[in-house]
């Protein structure tokens, strides 16, 4: 590396090699002589030309009068340096016109201009073409009473048209003096639209580029530039839509529309008409989302009321003279009460300014939809949004059926007929609305903001469970701010009007974006959703093997009535909930109670004794656990908080022994025969060394078992005599279990009666623990919550304190399960077992049973181990167990159902997504050679050559799709495009 950035250094060095006697002139070859202070002599070479050419003077003229702005450096004998220099001073003046010489009816002196470039700003001489004016004056001497010239000529801006022609732009329309390059515009306009670059940091960077040690010194054209971009990229924008620029245009005409959603007329099926049912409705529905954005103000300040958008209407902001005449007729806001939270989306936020926001509808492919952008004065009103959704939609008005999504949809669509019932009296005073009347309307709450919502709205406003709703998740406004909100700086301190245009040529900028990429992004989407969809179609098959035929056709018929009545918010109140779960998990309580039961039904009572003596010993177990926290948690000043744990101390122990003497009773015989038994049979079976710890387990038996003991929870010492020796006293009650039997003792056929029923009754324990892995991670949810609605010191470290204590009971909660885990491998359980795996840190944050416990994107990821395999319940012997597994299934089924109905969905939506992207290119390409021929055929050349090219990049997107969709195996398209 060192010898590069030697070699490198020195090059660049050697860029400021003075001029040497070798030199020729890069055009004629003609030698170049070395300046000196008393000759005239000048040496001049060019920064931009390839390889930093060297020239002579009268090739320097005539190679750059067509690059007037090249930089130059130019030999100063007097400092003996290259200094910058531009063609003005080496006396160019640029002509408009006839190549860039001189115009023969030169009547005027050149015009003294300032001009920005790429490279910086400079002040130049410019002398227009005359032709025009000359061929003019000579018509009007000729026909001195035509009328053609009264009240001015047709040549009022041909300076500012010559310079448009020069590839230059006017700052001003009369006598302009201030230009600037057509790719400056551009690049300040790409540079905004990609990167977030301020204009007036462009200029900044502009002028560090004409002179970085003085910036200060080059004239400043911010302003200018400012409007000439305004300007620049209107014209653009009627350019590429083929519309002539002029006030009031016809709504909706300088837009870009998404290929993928339907738009009638452009990119349908010959069959999508609502009479023909071949494909269903959801298919040529329109999925858009609603959303707010209150990070796009603009600043309080004077304006002028005569000030318009030059896009008015014709964009993706509404008509600002309808929405004026709508405001005022449609009366004041119904203040809805609110079934759900008090959301600043219905007017319970604060918000204040000229503009403290906009609201806007985005379809799922993240392109905005036209006239559907509405300002918003103050908090967000149900208005506001109904006057965006309902000009939004105006061109698919024709469809079947409309998806909307909206963070509020529960609340918004109580009364949103009723709202549009008053549209009929404002009707024809609006130019933009044609009609409120829309198709049906089908709202959910989009998954991210649906989880801030009520239980019951997180299943029936959610697109998971709602149907026709393909995997959407309906946030596509969310993606599309932060793009938009990176131009906040500089469009909050706009005028209205270039507010609006501004931010109409960001978001065509992020359509076009978006439709060039179609044929990849819904490529990639079909991949994943054909995987997906083959791993719910397996999953849900292995769920409904454990279902009998009977329950699950009464599953499967309360589904259909519950998706048919769920799309109408009306039939809420009324609906139950499926995809919840109604009964709570089998506690050991429940476990030991049916054990009992069984076992005195079939008068086995040695067996009953066995349950009662296993189940005082794991109570033991708890009890010891727990007054050992006791112990620890008591305070050592005070003598009477001592004397109590002593006397709770002594009947533990008390209670320990009687515990002890039950299980001698039942059990303690049966482990001593199979003691006796398995040391006779290794001292039969040959020199095999007895395990020293029999009957007993250690460490080479959990070893040889694969057994994985977890780690345990460290204690600190209390540092007083008589607790730490209460507290050892308590943690060595002396505890016999089958779990802790050497392997050869608790495989033996005599022990297992009661290794079957410690099993049993761990089992239950391990329920228990993962109910108290999910009571934790509702409760972290609701700290969470709790956190966000208090304020000050005393609420944080209260919530804090609370935090802690709930970190300590999940950690606690995880080591319970665990440790229950490893003493049923003890018992035998299969370390692959299905039913209660390995928990690891990540199952617990992805722990998901309960509604309130989905997060974004679960449906998308692999469901929890938890509940991955049913086919134990067919395994349980209690009628009451296989009862509450049912009961648990139930739920878990109807989730799994929709999930792969959602993913089915979305298959055939990326299909015919597909499918509409080809034929909107085919149709647009259409559109555009329709155009060029109709401009050949009246003459105007140069609009036909750029209707062809935009037809040509139109079949260039189509040969994309030719590409990318044979691969997806999309039989229609591909006929289609070949």
């Amino acid at each position: 590396m060192d010898h590069h950035a030697l070699a490198a250094h020195n090059a660049l060095i050697a860029d400021e090699t003075p001029p040497l006697p070798e030199d020729i002139c890069a055009l004629c070859s003609a030698p170049l002589s070395i300046p000196t202070a008393t000759s005239r002599e000048v040496r001049v070479h060019c920064c931009d030309c390839f390889g930093r050419a060297h020239f002579c003077l009268p090739c320097l003229h005539q190679y750059h009068r067509l690059s007037p702005f090249h930089r130059l450096l130019r030999w100063n004998t007097a400092f003996r340096i290259w200094e910058k220099v531009t063609m003005v001073d080496m006396g160019l003046v640029l002509h408009g016109g006839h190549g860039g010489t001189a115009c023969p009816h030169k009547l005027c002196k050149p015009c003294q201009f300032v001009m920005v470039h790429g490279w910086g700003v400079l002040k130049i001489k410019v002398s227009f073409c005359e032709c025009a004016r000359v061929a003019q004056a000579q018509t009007r001497l000729a026909c001195p009473d035509d009328n053609m010239f009264q009240g001015g000529t047709k040549y009022d801006h041909d300076e500012a048209l010559q310079l448009i022609n020069m590839g230059l732009y006017p700052a001003s329309w009369e006598e302009p003096r201030t230009a600037f390059t057509q790719d400056v515009i551009r690049a300040s306009s790409l540079l905004t639209a990609q990167g977030g670059l301020s204009t007036q940091d462009f200029y900044t960077f502009i002028q560090c580029t004409t002179n970085n040690v003085a910036p200060e010194c080059v004239p400043d054209q911010y302003r200018q530039l400012m409007v000439s971009q305004w300007e620049f990229d209107y014209l653009l924008s009627c350019k590429r839509n083929a519309v002539e620029p002029s006030h009031g245009l016809p709504s909706r005409m300088l837009v870009v529309l998404c290929p993928a959603c339907p738009q009638p007329g452009k990119n349908m099926r010959p069959n999508w008409d609502p009479a023909h049912q071949v494909y269903t409705r959801y298919l040529d529905a329109l999925f858009y989302s609603v959303d707010g954005n209150f990070h796009q103000k603009q600043r309080k300040k004077p304006m002028d009321k005569n000030d318009v958008a030059l896009s008015e209407g014709a964009g993706y902001f509404v008509d600002s003279s309808d929405f004026a005449k709508y405001m005022d007729g449609i009366g004041p806001e119904e203040k809805e009460e609110t079934t759900c939270h008090k959301f600043a989306a219905m007017g319970y936020g604060g918000h204040t300014g000229q503009v403290t926001g906009t609201v806007a509808l985005v379809c799922q492919h993240l392109t905005m939809l036209p006239s559907s952008m509405v300002d918003l004065k103050g908090a967000k009103n149900q208005r506001a949004v109904d006057f965006a959704v309902v000009t939004g939609v105006q061109p698919y008005v024709g469809l079947r059926l409309l998806k909307l999504y909206y963070d509020i949809a529960c609340q918004y669509m109580v009364h949103f007929l009723r709202r549009l019932r008053k549209w009929d009296k404002l009707l024809p005073g609006l130019r933009t609305v044609s009609t409120a009347t829309l198709p049906e309307v089908q709202a959910a709450v989009g998954k991210f903001h649906v989880y801030g919502h009520t239980l019951a709205c997180r299943t029936f406003q959610s697109p998971n469970f709602v149907p026709f709703n393909g995997r959407t998740d309906s946030e596509g406004s969310e993606r599309e701010w932060p793009f938009i909100n990176e131009a906040v700086a500089r469009t909050q301190e706009m005028t209205s009007g270039h507010r609006h245009d501004a931010i109409n040529t960001l978001i065509s900028d992020l359509n076009i974006r978006q439709v060039h990429k179609m044929s990849q992004t819904l490529l990639a989407k079909l991949v994943k959703a054909e995987k997906r969809l083959a791993l719910t179609t397996k999953y849900l098959a292995r769920v409904e093997k454990g279902v009998a035929v009977a329950e699950l056709v009464l599953w499967k018929a309360e589904e259909a009535v519950w998706l048919g009545k769920v799309v109408d918010i009306a039939n809420h109140k009324e609906l139950s909930n499926p995809y919840n779960v109604t009964i709570a998990a089998l506690s050991v309580e429940a476990t030991l109670s049916e054990i009992r039961t069984d076992f005195s039904a079939k008068g086995d009572v040695t067996a009953v004794g066995m349950v009662g003596a296993i189940q005082g010993m794991i109570d033991l177990e708890h009890q010891r656990r727990d007054m050992a926290r006791a112990v620890r948690a008591v305070d050592r000043s005070k003598k009477r908080q001592r004397a109590a744990i002593t006397k709770k101390v002594d009947d533990l122990l008390l209670e320990a022994e009687l515990a002890v003497d039950a299980y001698n009773r039942y059990i303690s015989p049966l482990v001593m025969q199979v003691h006796n038994a398995v040391k006779r049979q290794l001292l039969e079976s040959g020199p095999k060394e007895t395990p020293m710890t029999l009957p007993w387990r250690d460490a080479a038996d959990d070893k040889a078992c694969r057994i994985n003991a977890p780690k345990s929870i460290t204690e600190k010492p209390l540092d007083n005599a008589h607790l730490d020796a209460l507290v050892w006293s308590v943690e060595n009650v002396t505890l016999y279990l089958p779990s802790m039997y050497h392997s050869l003792i608790w495989q033996h056929p005599a022990v297992a009666p009661a290794v079957q029923i410690e099993q049993w009754l761990r089992e239950g324990q391990a329920n228990d623990a993962l109910d108290n892995l999910r009571t934790h991670l509702t409760a972290r949810y609701s700290l969470r919550d709790l956190r966000r609605q208090g304020q000050g010191p005393k609420h944080g470290k209260a919530v804090q304190s609370l935090a802690k204590a709930e970190k300590k009971v999940g950690e606690e909660a995880k080591h319970e399960y665990r440790r229950v885990r490893m003493l049923l491998r003890v018992l035998g359980m299969d370390e692959d077992d299905e039913d209660y795996k390995y928990l690891h840190d990540e199952d617990v944050k992805a722990l998901i049973v309960e509604e309130d416990q989905y997060v974004l994107n679960s449906n998308s990821k692999e469901e929890s181990w938890l509940w991955r395999n049913f086919a134990f319940i067919k395994r349980q012997g209690s009628s009451t167990v296989r009862k509450f597994y049912m009961h648990r299934m139930k739920p878990h089924w109807f989730r799994s159902c929709a999930n792969r109905v959602r993913w089915e969905e979305e298959v055939r939506l990326l299909q015919e997504e597909m499918f509409h992207t080809a034929e909107m290119f085919c149709n647009e390409r259409a559109v555009w050679e329709l155009r060029g021929e109709k401009q050949d055929t009246v003459g105007r050349p140069a609009h036909a050559v750029y209707a062809r090219k935009q037809a040509h990049r139109y079949l260039t997107l189509l040969e994309k799709c030719r590409s990318y969709f044979p691969l997806a195996r999309i039989t229609v398209v591909k006929q289609l495009v070949d």
